[in-house]
């Protein structure tokens, strides 16, 4: 009879104890002490890291509808205080990144908000005088990567109806250190279920450097992305980043099972020129515009051009040295004089067009004006 009544006692405590894993406190399968130590370790850790400056490269992958050598290369600075730089690429690694035809950067401080096409050499301003950050630093990878969000004044983006910074979501208080260590690249590691969205594997013996992390929806228990962090480095005094991480998204709003197995995205990336919290210089965050740099502007019914940096000729030159930098053929290397000759004097034509165009409005709008 007394192991009946175990056997039901033991049965029926089962289903609330799940239960109580969405309740906004913690509920720990193991030593609580241990899981509440966890916790902070990881905030403070988060907390710690307050600028960042780096780089991350793709590991060479040839796909199908790339060529050999492909590669992504991202340039970031971060700060606090509401300052962001990236310098984005996409590129092949026999010309250099500089040369690169997608190459972006991307510029955001209290008193600067710039988006600039290098080789177009036009610039944007942007206005995000707003209460939270712009979509473009909310997709930031490496924040993805870390569940960093270092923002003071700008809430961390929401995943799935929580805020996504290690920091914001541990502060919920909804986790669960499950009892088992698993092995996570050779390292046994703590798993730390946080709000039924996050899981997180940490390395047992320094806890501050999580080799994985899984977001799942927590209406379908799909798992939307999955990042595997390797090669941690101490950056700072205990302070631990990662030299190389992979990033892959699964199809997780598919229709189907199958469908949402899919690999969406699946990228390696090695980090370096690693910098932190006072070795991050705020010129970092101060753009240098090219010769030749004009700012767009536009309104509903038209779109104008004017300059911010004089240097028309030399931004042509520069696509001149471009384009023979990226030729790819030695024949067109060697039979190129003429072609270069050809492309100056159309470049020339162009310039000295827009010029003359320029010379005539300005003078019928003065006969207007004197008519008028």
């Amino acid at each position: 009879m007394l192991a009946f009544y175990l056997m039901a006692a033991f049965l029926t405590g089962s289903p609330e104890t799940d239960a109580d894993i969405t309740i906004n406190r913690p509920v720990i399968d193991v030593d609580a002490h241990l899981a509440d130590q966890l916790a902070l370790r990881l905030i403070r850790h988060h907390d710690a890291l307050t600028a960042v400056s780096l780089v991350y490269t793709s590991v060479s992958e040839r796909r199908k509808d790339q060529p050999e050598g492909a590669y992504w290369r991202r340039a970031i600075a971060v700060s606090e205080t509401g300052m962001f730089k990236s310098d984005n690429s996409h590129g092949h690694k026999r010309r250099p990144w500089q040369y690169d035809p997608s190459r972006k950067t991307l510029v955001i401080t209290p008193s600067e908000s710039t988006l600039l096409e290098n080789l177009n050499r036009s610039m944007v301003i942007l206005d995000y005088d707003t209460s939270e950050a712009p979509n473009s630093i909310q997709g930031e990878n490496f924040f993805d990567v870390l569940g960093w969000w270092p923002f003071i004044n700008w809430p961390p983006p929401q995943w799935y109806g929580h805020a996504y910074s290690m920091r914001a979501m541990l502060n919920e208080g909804s986790y669960r250190l499950l009892p088992e260590k698993e092995v996570v690249g050779s390292k046994p590691c703590y798993t730390l279920i946080v709000n039924d969205v996050l899981t997180v594997w940490c390395d047992c013996d320094r806890p501050e450097c999580v080799l994985k992390g899984e977001v799942y929806d927590p209406t379908t228990k799909e798992l939307d992305s999955r990042f595997e962090m390797r090669e941690y480095e101490e950056v700072g005094d205990n302070i631990w980043l990662p030299k190389q991480f992979r990033f892959t998204r699964f199809d997780s709003h598919a229709h189907t099972p199958q469908l949402r197995e899919k690999v969406v995205v699946d990228k390696t990336f090695l980090v370096s020129d690693i910098k932190i919290n006072e070795d991050v210089d705020m010129s970092i965050f101060r753009q240098e515009y090219a010769p030749g740099t004009v700012r767009v502007i536009g309104t509903q019914k038209e779109t104008g051009y004017e300059p911010v940096v004089d240097g028309q000729l030399d931004h042509f030159n520069s696509i001149l040295n471009w384009c023979r930098f990226c030729s790819l053929e030695e024949k067109a290397k060697q039979n190129s004089r003429w072609n270069d000759r050809l492309l100056v004097f159309v470049l020339c034509f162009l310039v000295g067009s827009c010029l003359v165009s320029r010379r005539f409005l300005r003078i019928a709008c003065k006969r207007s004006d004197n008519s008028n």
